[in-house]
């Protein structure tokens, strides 16, 4: 038998991996920018995107000494691994839920002080209900009034560029107070009810900001970032 070599384009086969876990929108038409609809009754999945981004982390001491910009703060950090399912998350988003509190715990605060929320948003079903479900239970009696935004729904999924990204989104909110819409969010989904920012920016003189990413195999990841 003569040995040979396989040769693959895996990128070229992830959009078709994910269109069979039912996770990309494949209903687009001709019109790309509407696929993404996170948290819409008619979310399809996410779309995938090209993307990188890049932050400077340093100590506050080292900043101030060379006299930087600083856009904001990271006061705290949290991760989980829930390990429920590899493609999708547990219902009642209870690894989100954890990694968030460990981000609260890290970070000193309440969930009252934060003020807006950068939300992982991928348009998947589970995934947009369970990251709900963990958010009203974060923030209890305070779900309606704490705004949330998702990038993807502008800027498509860029998989492991996603989380920088959306800090990037969050640090600017900080700096400025501005919460962004979540693009393509008309119909708000049974079951994913939150302070959603719809249809145009919010001032909502946020400074504290929660920006949250949670992956597949129960991978979640969720920063804190408070302005500089």
């Amino acid at each position: 038998m003569r040995r040979g070599r396989i040769e693959c384009d895996a990128d070229a086969l992830l959009p078709d991996g994910f269109a069979g876990l039912q996770a990309v929108a494949v209903d687009n038409g001709d019109d790309p920018s509407l696929a993404c609809r996170p948290f819409d009754k008619k979310r399809k999945g996410f779309a995938l995107a090209d993307g990188a981004g890049a932050m400077v982390l340093e100590t506050l001491e080292s900043a101030r000494e060379r006299g930087a910009t600083g856009f904001a703060e990271v006061i705290g950090f949290g991760v989980s691994q829930d390990a429920f399912d590899l493609n999708r998350p547990c219902d009642d988003g209870a690894g989100a839920e954890l990694c968030m509190r460990r981000a609260l715990a890290d970070a000193e605060v309440s969930a009252e002080e934060i003020d807006a929320v950068n939300a992982h948003a991928t348009a998947t079903y589970s995934g947009d209900l369970a990251e709900a479900a963990a958010l009203r239970k974060l923030f209890a009696n305070r779900w309606r009034e704490v705004p949330v935004s998702g990038s993807k729904g502008a800027i498509g999924h860029a998989m492991a560029a996603a989380g920088v990204l959306e800090a990037i989104v969050a640090a600017q909110t900080c700096a400025t107070g501005i919460v962004p819409p979540t693009v393509n969010l008309s119909h708000v989904d049974e079951g994913c009810e939150l302070d959603h920012v719809i249809d145009e920016p919010r001032d909502a003189s946020a400074k504290t900001v929660l920006s949250v990413s949670f992956g597949m195999g129960g991978q979640n990841a969720a920063v804190i970032l408070k302005r500089f």
